[in-house]
């Protein structure tokens, strides 16, 4: 029986204040499509810092997007250096494909703004929450980006709730 009892570290949140960044979420999968629209947003917004948030898989591939990136001043790529939770923090969105950091975002009061490729439809479950954006390119991502975020802290979905011990200790017993 899977019973849900919470989990600590994801159900902080981060305040909503000084966001302007933009992380992108990649994946192994993903990579080639995100690298593209990624350098493409970068050259358009060069006031934007971006994240480019590696998964551990691709970590091997770090140098090679490094020099990738190398003409967008305003990309940095990330490995391990920042959690996602740090990152949201100071993002005003994240673009992804498909990840649960889109869940961590939405968690967070942070636009999730999909590219509709390849297995987008992972987070169909969400295409209809406010703050959540299906783009096809960077005119749809520009749109997305400039919207104003339409949460309000009392209203964010939450994702993620705090560890129950109580429940944990009788699911166990």
């Amino acid at each position: 029986e899977f019973v849900p009892c919470g989990n600590d570290h994801f159900s902080k949140k981060e305040s909503h204040l000084n966001r302007f960044g933009l992380t992108v979420i990649s994946s192994r999968l993903n990579e080639k499509n995100l690298m593209i629209i990624t350098s493409l947003i970068a050259d358009k917004h060069k006031e934007m810092p971006i994240y480019y948030k590696l998964h551990p898989s691709e970590f091997i591939n770090y140098h090679n997007l490094k020099s990738y990136f190398k003409h967008n001043k305003n990309v940095e790529v990330i490995t391990n250096e920042e959690s996602m939770f740090q990152l949201i923090a100071k993002s005003e969105a994240v673009l992804a494909i498909a990840s649960t950091a889109v869940y961590e975002a939405l968690h967070n009061g942070v636009k999730a703004i999909i590219l509709k490729r390849s297995n987008y439809t992972a987070h169909k479950n969400i295409f209809n929450l406010s703050n959540v954006y299906l783009i096809n390119d960077i005119e749809d991502f520009d749109k997305a980006f400039q919207k104003p975020n339409s949460f309000e802290s009392k209203n964010d979905p939450v994702f993620f709730k705090p560890f129950d011990k109580e429940l944990f200790l009788e699911s166990i017993s």
